[in-house]
């Protein structure tokens, strides 16, 4: 039997759905299935997930409109992540369907908002296509002194494993955590950059010796956790050459005139 059979039998049909989800660049899954076992797919564990549901998916003209809802209990630990603190980064969302083994991907996108508890029961989280994760218009750059692409990203080229510092939690305390081996760098050296630990990402506001300032609290953090630090970056030149080396792909506009040479004169 094949999906397509299956799916159109009236006897034979018994669907269940896989969910996915991925957060990028840590390596961090959670695998989630409606049916009312533990399914083993693609060498991965989806486990049972009593109350987990989606709405029905639009079908529009439009892909790039097209949303999935999906439902979880309210107190399910999945859910909960998001009740005070949206992991950092973007996180894949993908759908397989299936009977018995023969399973094929349904909807792939990414998670984009979330409500924790929806009511007293439920937890809902909107899914919408791979493009809702661009923050502005396609093929537009800006014109400035900084440098305007993400470090790490494909237009930087820098690989954040070469960087990559690892460490051992000293202490936790809310946004701060400490460790013995940032003293060995500049403060600063961190700014803008982050931390994965707990299988979570969060981004580095500050790096002063041995403390760094978090944006916001990294749940379930304790002392003792190891945990990987990325340097940060300014995006000025001198940063580019001196910390990175990576002149060849800075887009900044160092030259830009303080005044507007056409109204104020090029000489005074």
């Amino acid at each position: 039997m094949t999906y397509a059979s299956d799916e159109l039998s009236v006897h034979d049909g018994q669907p269940v759905e896989l969910y996915r989800f991925r957060l990028r660049d840590t390596g961090t899954y959670w695998y989630f299935t409606t049916a009312a076992y533990n399914i083993t797919y693609g060498g991965d564990i989806y486990v049972a997930t009593p109350g987990l549901s989606r709405e029905t998916i639009d079908e529009s003209d439009d892909f790039l409109k097209t949303d999935l809802k999906i439902k979880f209990p309210s107190n399910h630990a999945f859910s909960t992540l998001f009740m005070l603190y949206t992991p950092d980064g973007i996180i894949d969302a993908t759908v397989f369907r299936g009977h018995g083994s023969n399973f094929v991907q349904y909807w792939d996108g990414i998670i984009k908002t979330t409500y924790p508890i929806e009511s007293s029961e439920n937890a809902s989280i909107i899914c919408g296509p791979h493009t809702d994760a661009a923050q502005a218009p396609f093929l537009i750059r800006t014109y400035e002194r900084l440098c305007d692409v993400p470090l790490y990203g494909a237009a930087c080229g820098l690989d954040p494993e070469v960087y990559r510092v690892p460490c051992g939690i000293a202490s936790v305390s809310g946004i701060t955590i400490t460790s013995s081996v940032l003293a060995s760098y500049d403060d600063g050296w961190f700014n803008g950059g982050y931390v994965i630990a707990n299988n979570l990402k969060r981004k580095i506001k500050t790096h002063v010796t041995t403390t760094l300032t978090l944006v916001s609290v990294l749940p379930g953090l304790t002392a003792g956790m190891p945990a990987n630090i990325y340097p940060g970056c300014d995006h000025l030149r001198a940063t580019c050459i001196a910390k990175f080396d990576n002149l060849q792909e800075y887009r900044g506009c160092d030259w830009i005139p303080n005044e507007e040479p056409f109204t104020q004169g090029v000489y005074k």
